[in-house]
């Protein structure tokens, strides 16, 4: 642990955890919306076809 301080390894972690954030909830989120908007649409056409 020379020459490291505990600032440098709770900032490099800091930064990971964002680069982490952008690389995996960004896309985890956008996916969750486009299943989001699909099933509603999918729910919307049986309603649809229920009518006629």
């Amino acid at each position: 642990m020379t020459g490291i301080s505990l600032a440098d390894v709770e900032w490099s972690i800091v930064k990971a955890t964002e680069n982490g954030f952008k690389e995996i909830l960004l896309p985890l989120i956008f996916c969750l919306l486009t299943i989001n908007f699909l099933v509603s649409y999918v729910d919307k056409i049986k309603k649809e076809n229920r009518k006629s």
